[in-house]
């Protein structure tokens, strides 16, 4: 996934990726767990089109697993914590802070694996 987020709203979204990974690591769900190590992230240093660029790369992706940040992040988390007024202003925060999500699905060329 490349994601264009606003530039100065960079740091939320690195909270984000941050309390994704942690919450996938906790987790007692072993398709969850799976998907801790899978997750990689990446910020370029140039900008693109005056947003600041992440470069999202899940490898292996899992067939009929959900990506979408703020499912996977709400998945990590209890109930209660669902229901906590301050996720749900968390979750603005973070919803806002992406200008751009564009997916892609990449095959190796050139024998890579």
């Amino acid at each position: 996934m490349l994601v264009q987020v606003k530039p100065d709203q960079a740091s939320a979204f690195e909270e984000m990726i941050g309390k994704l990974k942690a919450g996938l690591a906790k987790s007692d769900k072993p398709e969850l767990k799976q998907q801790a190590t899978a997750w990689k992230v990446y910020r370029a240093n140039e900008p693109m089109a005056g947003n600041t660029l992440f470069v999202v790369l899940i490898d292996p992706a899992m067939p009929n697993t959900e990506y979408q940040f703020l499912q996977v992040l709400n998945s990590t988390l209890t109930p209660d914590e669902q229901r906590a007024p301050e996720t749900q202003e968390m979750y603005k925060r973070y919803a806002a802070a992406i200008a751009s999500l564009n997916r892609l699905n990449v095959t190796p060329v050139g024998g890579g694996q």
